[in-house]
């Protein structure tokens, strides 16, 4: 993204990618996603827990289920976050003359693109499997285990014992 700045003069889509990026991780993903999480209801004002830990909690919170909106955000909100660093670099590369040029900045794009898909694949393999926060479109808890945690977690198991 900062070569695809360089290449054609301009910083717009750059610098509103990262007023997104600190906007949602540090306000819209505590509303749609963290306040559904049994971490989110540990005491202080303040989370903690693996993902978002010291970010202060500025909502209350939600044992029940995300609604479809919520969850509709988060995806949304993935996607941006995903697409946008290949968007701006297809920018910069329609704008590139000279095949040489053109093939290393390809290169580049097609390099920040496995990194993308390669970071959602980290989570998605190690982190979603285990995770608590069984709202999360992502979540990839077995049944048998999210059913042993919500035993354990009575204000849970009520919240969504609708689901079941």
């Amino acid at each position: 993204m900062y070569l695809a700045g360089l290449i054609t003069g301009s910083w717009r889509l750059q610098l509103l990618y990262v007023a997104f990026v600190v906007l949602f991780f540090t306000v819209l993903e505590i509303r749609v996603l963290c306040r559904h999480c049994p971490f989110y209801s540990r005491g202080g004002s303040f989370l903690r827990c693996y993902a978002n830990h010291g970010l202060p909690k500025l909502w209350s919170f939600q044992p029940r289920p995300a609604n479809i909106w919520e969850k509709a955000t988060l995806v949304l909100s993935f996607l941006l976050m995903g697409g946008t660093p290949i968007l701006i670099e297809l920018n910069g590369l329609a704008i590139l003359h000279g095949p040489v040029s053109r093939q290393i900045y390809t290169g580049l794009t097609y390099a920040s693109a496995l990194a993308i898909v390669g970071f959602f694949t980290l989570l998605s393999v190690h982190f979603c499997p285990r995770c608590v926060n069984f709202s999360c479109p992502f979540n990839r808890t077995p049944r048998e285990l999210r059913q042993k945690y919500l035993d354990r977690n009575p204000v849970m198991r009520e919240a969504w014992a609708s689901l079941d």
